[in-house]
């Protein structure tokens, strides 16, 4: 993050995760940098949200460890630490609990797919950020993927940067470029990519290890191009 801090003509949008565990978040507290969620109510392209925004915005898409989500609840509450759960010890309290606010990929999909339902704070807030994860991707110029392989399964994370693109050709904007650190590449895995986020090959960069991204030149070069 200080690296691309560091490059005044980068406007910085955000981070999006499909991890639901703190690492990021407790990197970027070691760093001195203050960060927050999106909520429910919350538009991060208002022009008030863009002026006044308060810290570094983290999408989780799948949850996180440190949302508290409690039994007959409306809202999921942020905070500091790992939500430890707490289910009852009887029967006559059973449908009293306080558990992290997170979902597996494979439910996530069912929960995307259903009926929309808005007495269930979780399903609301993870919904909001996808469909922001759309939003952050339609005007990122360019993306840094680390860590993430794209499997064939996970459809709707493919469907993300599909919509996103989408968008972008319908508003003619310039050519989303990625860099995507994520081990060795070969042509056919360079391919696949670029039919997931329907970026051409040749607008994507290919760091194979995070260590040699950050004590190397290639992000600075990348972020000035």
């Amino acid at each position: 993050h200080n690296i691309i801090q560091q490059n005044t003509g980068v406007n910085f949008l955000g981070y999006i995760t499909f991890n639901y565990d703190l690492l990021l978040e407790d990197s970027l507290k070691k760093l001195g940098k203050q960060y927050h969620y999106l909520g429910v109510n919350i538009d991060i392209f208002d022009r008030y949200y863009m002026n006044f925004r308060p810290s570094i915005l983290i999408l989780k898409l799948h949850g996180s460890l440190n949302w508290e989500l409690f039994s007959g609840g409306d809202d999921i509450i942020f905070k500091e630490k790992s939500v430890k759960p707490k289910y009852p010890e009887d029967s006559i309290s059973a449908n009293s609990y306080i558990e992290p606010g997170i979902v597996p990929p494979t439910i996530l999909k069912e929960e995307i797919n259903s009926e929309y339902n808005e007495s269930n704070p979780l399903k609301r807030l993870l919904i909001n950020q996808w469909k922001y994860a759309i939003q952050l991707l339609s005007k990122a110029d360019k993306v840094i993927i680390v860590g993430y392989s794209f499997p064939e399964t996970d459809y709707h994370v493919h469907r993300i940067f599909q919509i996103a693109n989408m968008i972008r050709q319908s508003n003619s904007t310039a050519n989303q470029t990625i860099l995507s650190c994520i081990g060795n590449y070969t042509n056919k895995e360079l391919k696949r990519l670029s039919n997931i986020t329907q970026v051409k090959t040749e607008d994507i960069k290919i760091c194979k290890e995070f260590s040699k991204l950050i004590n190397s030149r290639i992000l600075k070069k990348y972020l000035k191009e």
